[in-house]
Formats: C-alpha cells, sequence, structure tokens
C-alpha cells in the first residue's frame, strides 16, 4: 500500500489536535519512543521505514484526525457523522445560553446585543431540530424488505 506523502510537521500538528504526547503516540502505534523522537527530530516528508511511518500514520488516523493534501499540507480533525443524540444535546446547549432579555428595559445597546444573541440562538435551535428530524426515522415508515431473489431465477441466469 502506497503510504501519501506526508511531511513531519503534519504529524507533529495531528498529535497537537489529539494532545498526544511522543509517548502516548508510540503506545497507540507499536513504534518505540526514541524512533518517534528521532523521526520527530528532522523536517520534510517522515522519514524511516516505510512500516514505521504507516504505523504512526494508522494511528493518528484512528485517533481521529484526517491529513489533507490539497493546495498546501495539512490536517484536521475528521468529521464525524452527527447522530440524533448529538443535535439533542446540542440543542439543550443551546436553550441554556439563551439570556433572557427584560422586554420592559429601556432600549441600550446591552438590550439589542441581548436580543440579537437570542434570536442568533434561537436560528441554531430551529436548525439542529430539522436536522434532528431528518435523521429519525418515521414511525410510519417501514423498513424496506429486502430484495429476494428465487434460486431458479440465479440458476437461470447462471445458464446463459
Amino acid at each position: 500500500m502506497a503510504l501519501p506523502k506526508i511531511l513531519i510537521r503534519q504529524i507533529k500538528a495531528a498529535r497537537a489536535l489529539l494532545g498526544w504526547s511522543q509517548d502516548y503516540m508510540a503506545a497507540q502505534s507499536g513504534v518505540s519512543v526514541p524512533t518517534v523522537k528521532r523521526l520527530e527530530s528532522v523536517e520534510g516528508p517522515i522519514g524511516g521505514r516505510p512500516d514505521t511511518a504507516e504505523k504512526i500514520i494508522r494511528a493518528l488516523e484512528a485517533g481521529g484526525v484526517e491529513f489533507t493534501d490539497h493546495d498546501q499540507p495539512g490536517v484536521r480533525m475528521r468529521k464525524r457523522p452527527e447522530t440524533v443524540a448529538d443535535l439533542t444535546d446540542n440543542i439543550a446547549s443551546l436553550e441554556a445560553r439563551i439570556p433572557e432579555v427584560d422586554e420592559h428595559a429601556k432600549p441600550s445597546p446591552e438590550k439589542a446585543m441581548q436580543e440579537l444573541e437570542r434570536a442568533h440562538l434561537e436560528n441554531e435551535i430551529v436548525k439542529a431540530n430539522s436536522k434532528r428530524a431528518e435523521l429519525k426515522p418515521k414511525a410510519s415508515q417501514k423498513p424496506e424488505a429486502p430484495t429476494t431473489i428465487p434460486i431458479e431465477k440465479l440458476n437461470a441466469s447462471n445458464d446463459e
């Protein structure tokens, strides 16, 4: 398997994103700590034996990072798909942050900012509720039955 061209800077950045020490990365990848230190002590593409580089890269990817190589090499956290539970937690968090606005208070910049923040959070809640509704299976929807093909048809198509 050909490895992508990964730079030592990307390895260090990935490790930093995950909050991993060199010792922890060594343990996760099955590579010795001195090897990790030696590899990270130079600049440029990751060197050493190809299987060592692959172990380190795979461990970092398993930890949740994604190496990018578009216009400029980089690294980022891999997006995980949102679940109904994630969205429900997000909605609760947003609702807890909605500021109380005193409707009888005199107009002021502070009140205007509170109203703006409130409107923004309410909009985020509406968007999260929409996503959650899309993810929830409809009670009226029945799962599709798997397609079955009679054995006779399979045998007939093999004869042709």
